[in-house]
C-alpha cells in the first residue's frame, strides 16, 4: 500500500538566539555588581571633593559652589547635571 502524503517535510522549530537563563542571571548579576562598584568610585571622589579646599577646587576649574552642589549629590545620580551637560562639548 503507498501512501501519498502532501504534508511537507518538518523542519525543526528553532528560537531566536536567546541567551539562556544561566548566561542571562550572569549577565545581570555582573552588570549590577559593576554598578555598585562604580557607585562607590562616585561616593569616593564626592568625599574627596566635598574636602578640597577653595584653591584646590580653582586648579580643577570648579568653584566652592559647584563642588557643594556635586558633593551633596545622591551616589546613584551619576549622569552630568543639567546644569554643565553642555560643557561637554568644550573638550578637544
Amino acid at each position: 500500500m503507498n501512501i501519498i502524503s502532501n504534508a511537507t517535510p518538518s523542519l525543526p522549530i528553532t528560537q531566536p538566539d536567546r541567551p539562556s537563563l544561566r548566561t542571562w542571571l550572569s549577565r545581570t548579576a555582573r552588570r549590577g555588581w559593576h554598578r555598585l562598584l562604580h557607585m562607590a568610585e562616585v561616593i569616593r571622589t564626592r568625599r574627596m571633593l566635598a574636602a578640597m579646599d577653595a584653591r584646590m577646587l580653582a586648579d580643577i576649574g570648579l568653584s566652592p559652589g559647584d563642588a557643594r552642589i556635586e558633593a551633596s549629590r545622591w551616589a546613584w545620580d551619576i549622569h552630568p547635571s543639567p546644569r554643565h551637560a553642555g560643557d561637554r562639548d568644550l573638550d578637544p
